[in-house]
């Protein structure tokens, strides 16, 4: 069952979609423990470049400790994850909730070893994790989420009888594009001159205005006040 077909199965819920994203998480982590426990077996050298040996706190295996601290952060959450996903109480955190979390440290052991001339540790293991990491990210795949059309249209509907502007259901499918239209524009116009948007302005205490379309259902034309004009969208 796919956490994000949500376009006609009854079954898949907000809190299934949840639960998939958990365990791609879990397994993602899982995976990168893995080639970690590898890593810091293998990386026992002590030559280390400047970053990492401030990043490792002047520990004598550098590639070590900092690997060691990512693999311990990445356990306490696997095992988090583990509970979470079984219904169980658990003691462990939930560490590791950013992929740079995991990036940045490999990264800097990659560095470093290419700057001390190790450039075959390098483009071993390591590197193919940095490669898993970057193709995988914190939870293996992204979740594509279908949600049946109804479901949008219910919360367009209230937002707009919120406002007192009509029933978004109940409009005519023009009406319904030329809201979106003026949207967009409002959000592009906003973005583009937010530094220069007045919140309110001589000629009306307020900087937005709701008014009636001359079409045959109610649509919202939003107007903003600004300094020297009033623009229209």
């Amino acid at each position: 069952m796919d956490g994000g077909d949500r376009d006609g199965n009854p079954f898949v819920t907000a809190e299934v979609t949840k639960q998939v994203l958990d365990h791609g998480r879990w397994m993602a982590l899982d995976l990168y423990q893995r080639d970690l426990e590898t890593l810091c077996a293998e990386l026992s050298m002590s030559d280390a470049s400047d970053e990492l040996i401030k990043l490792a706190g002047q520990e004598f295996e550098p590639y070590r400790a900092v690997l060691k601290d990512v693999k311990n952060q990445v356990a306490e959450t696997v095992m988090h994850l583990s509970a979470k996903i079984k219904n169980k109480r658990t003691e462990s955190q939930d560490l590791i909730t950013d992929i740079n979390q995991i990036k940045h440290p490999i990264e800097a052991c990659y560095r470093s070893l290419l700057k001390c001339n190790m450039q075959v540790v390098a483009n071993g293991l390591l590197l193919d994790m940095i490669h898993r990491v970057n193709s995988f990210g914190l939870r293996l795949a992204k979740l594509d989420v279908r949600q049946d059309s109804s479901r949008h249209s219910d919360v367009f509907s209230e937002l707009t009888r919120y406002l007192g502007i009509g029933d978004y259901n109940q409009w005519q499918e023009q009406d319904k594009q030329a809201f979106y239209l003026l949207s967009l524009i409002l959000v592009v116009r906003l973005f583009l001159s937010i530094g220069n948007l007045a919140l309110k302005c001589k000629r009306c205490s307020t900087p937005l205005m709701l008014l009636r379309s001359k079409m045959q259902k109610p649509l919202v034309y939003i107007l903003f006040l600004w300094p020297e004009q009033l623009l229209i969208f």
